[in-house]
């Protein structure tokens, strides 16, 4: 990270916190920061004389603020935020421009800004309408109703001996590497990480050509897909608060993977194939040995009506469901929390 912090800072590269030697450049083009989100546009001033006699009210009087190390003169030229509060002066980004406009500020605050303002919305729209891999041509394989491992019924589970990873079948030399025998208890990691990896390589070989992306995309009027969590997190909210020891809770980590990704139909039909030349069960392959699989089918998150169905199926297959190695008082596998947050997951996929 610091070495592409160096490349950048060396190209001029806007929104990045100077370095030492750009303090001291007279007319240098700033953004001030205030929690992270700009406030106003400036230019920096060098040499200056240590000090500045602001305007402290309408009455007349001024207050000495002294530029130390850590801080430094601006000359206000824009204001983004008229009613935020600047600290040093103790007065509002609007008052300071329109008294003199001069403004100390703690260096940190500042980022660097080209003298072209950004591209609005409605470009940046434009520029990432394209998708960041190509659709599938043919269906997903969605056609087969989603189902959860576990029956319906609130009394009892008897969960079968295939369902866990350490399930007894055949070797699957073909589709293991060296590491096969590291297995996740998340069934549904590898696949997110899995997916994030190939979308930042393809999303980084793109931005290679930003200009001829750029130019492209502004001829479309698609609208860009709106991104509100990723797959991993929106996993992890609802395991976090789930019973590691429950009997249900590898297979609904099994089945939340399956309810939110849907194999390429292609991919599948290859492997499947390949599969039965050499008499080993899908079924077992698909649980026992899914991070090799995913290594090898593509997957895709299904639109939020699709989505939304199969999540609802699994969140009403498995929130009422007893451990059966629970003695006692009955526990079920939803507590109140995990229900609550079933609900709010579901509304993030609507």
């Amino acid at each position: 990270m610091w070495q592409v912090y160096l490349s950048l800072s060396s190209k001029n590269s806007v929104g990045l916190p100077l370095v030492p030697f750009q303090t001291s450049s007279n007319g240098l083009l700033v953004t001030l920061y205030h929690s992270q989100k700009p406030v106003a546009e400036g230019c920096l001033i060098w040499p200056h004389d240590g000090f500045i006699e602001a305007i402290d009210n309408n009455a007349g009087s001024h207050r000495r603020i002294n530029i130390t190390a850590t801080r430094s003169l601006i000359q206000l030229t824009r204001v983004i935020t008229p009613a935020a509060i600047h600290a040093l002066h103790a007065q509002s980004i609007q008052w300071i421009y329109d008294h003199s406009g001069l403004a100390v500020v703690t260096t940190s605050t500042l980022r660097t800004r080209n003298a072209t303002p950004p591209a609005s919305s409605s470009t940046i729209a434009r520029a990432f309408a394209f998708p960041l891999s190509p659709t599938p041509s043919k269906s997903l394989t969605a056609t087969e109703k989603f189902t959860v491992s576990l029956p319906l019924e609130e009394n009892c589970i008897a969960m079968d001996e295939n369902v866990g990873l350490d399930a007894a079948g055949p070797e699957v030399d073909d589709l293991e590497d060296t590491d096969s025998q590291m297995q996740l208890e998340y069934f549904g990691e590898e696949v997110c990480l899995i997916i994030l990896i190939f979308h930042s390589l393809i999303l980084l070989e793109q931005l290679q050509n930003t200009t001829e992306f750029t130019s492209e995309s502004s001829l479309s009027t698609t609208l860009p897909t709106r991104v509100l969590d990723d797959a991993f997190h929106f996993m992890d909210r609802i395991f976090r608060l789930l019973p590691k020891k429950h009997t249900a809770f590898r297979a609904f980590a099994h089945d939340f993977s399956e309810a939110i990704f849907l194999r390429d139909s292609d991919d599948e039909a290859q492997v499947r194939a390949v599969l039965e030349r050499k008499g080993i069960n899908w079924d077992y392959t698909r649980r026992a040995h899914s991070p090799s699989l995913n290594r090898r089918i593509r997957q895709y998150i299904p639109p939020r009506d699709i989505l939304v169905s199969r999540l609802e199926t699994l969140f009403n297959g498995y929130r009422n469901v007893i451990c059966t190695a629970q003695t006692g008082r009955a526990k079920y596998f939803f507590s109140k929390d995990a229900q609550e947050m079933s609900e709010r997951l579901l509304d993030t996929a609507r």
